[in-house]
């Protein structure tokens, strides 16, 4: 059973494109809120498909569903589309394709009542239904459109699906097992880059996508990467691989250690003509006040996700004073 959200307004834990998986026995596999929905989603869902494909509204923007509904407390309206899954596996036979080719692709789902619920259209078929849809490709986007399918107007949920980020860790010191760690429960490719393989093996990195050998003053465009994390903790190291990073135009480079150490690296690069581009963060990482490996990391895939998610990074509540209750 596949549970997809596709619209929602006001206040919600997820937004349109997320996902559910559930199995008969009520194995969950995903989200579609914060745990108060999927409860009932395993308690009826597998009832109301009975008959087919179908959709579910939760409205929780009334002040009664804390006593009467789900208790959601996001005041938010959230429509579902449930679907049992047909043995090919449907649209998640189309994602696992993408994410292990690593490649972009364009899903369109029909999300109106009626007999083309749930219809699906994959990349070369979604140009004959949605004008520009190219355009999207490769990006992290959902959109609606009304398009005309077997003489019928009908709403599609529009998914671009991207690849995986693509994180280089260069450097196989002890901060680096955490960093990638953290960045594989994200769902990101790792690549580990290192000039020896002394530390740098499987045993001590299990959860590494891949690992490289090779010197640090090497090319590295055939890596493809999205991000790198730089901390070979050597400095001639690092210089050596700033200048083969920086022409890549990576959305992210990290540079781990102190400031003036970074400054001084930024000037030798430079100096040799080498641009500073803005994606290059030192000292890496947001401000969490961390300490020791994990919170480190945790630092820094923080950092990322809100540079690639085009956010600053900042607190999402309010600063709540101290109220008088005179």
């Amino acid at each position: 059973m596949l549970a997809t959200v596709i619209a929602t307004s006001g206040s919600t834990y997820r937004r349109a494109g997320a996902r559910m998986l559930l199995s008969r026995q009520g194995r969950l596999a995903g989200t579609i809120s914060g745990g108060c929905l999927e409860s009932d989603l395993v308690q009826s869902a597998w009832d109301k498909t009975a008959n087919g494909p179908t959709l579910v509204t939760y409205d929780a923007t009334s002040s009664e569903d804390l006593v009467w509904g789900f208790g959601l407390g996001c005041t938010g309206v959230i429509e579902v589309l449930l679907e049992r899954l047909p043995e090919d596996g449907g649209a998640l036979a189309f994602l696992e394709e993408r994410v292990s080719t690593e490649s972009p692709g364009l899903l369109a789902t029909a999300v109106s009542e009626g007999s083309l619920l749930a219809r699906r259209w994959t990349t070369h078929e979604v140009g004959k239904l949605i004008k520009h849809s190219h355009t999207l490709l490769g990006t992290s986007s959902v959109s609606t459109h009304e398009v005309e399918v077997e003489g019928q107007r009908v709403n599609v949920l529009l998914e671009s699906i991207a690849p995986p980020l693509r994180l280089g860790v260069f450097g196989s010191g002890f901060d680096a097992g955490p960093l990638i760690t953290l960045a594989d429960q994200l769902g990101w490719t790792t690549i580990l880059i290192d000039s020896k393989s002394t530390y740098a093996n499987p045993e001590r990195f299990p959860l590494a996508s891949r690992i490289v050998i090779q010197p640090f003053d090497s090319p590295l465009e055939e890596l493809r990467l999205d991000a790198a994390a730089v901390m070979s903790h050597n400095y001639l190291n690092d210089l050596a691989l700033l200048k083969q990073l920086v022409p890549l135009g990576l959305g992210y480079i990290g540079l781990l250690g102190p400031r003036a150490r970074a400054e001084r690296l930024l000037t030798e690069l430079a100096r040799d003509g080498v641009s500073q581009p803005d994606t290059i963060r030192a000292p890496v990482g947001l401000d969490l006040g961390s300490e020791g490996p994990y919170e480190i990391a945790l630092s820094i895939v923080a950092e990322i996700l809100s540079v690639f998610r085009g956010r600053r990074g900042g607190a999402l509540s309010a600063r709540y004073g101290t109220v008088d209750a005179a």
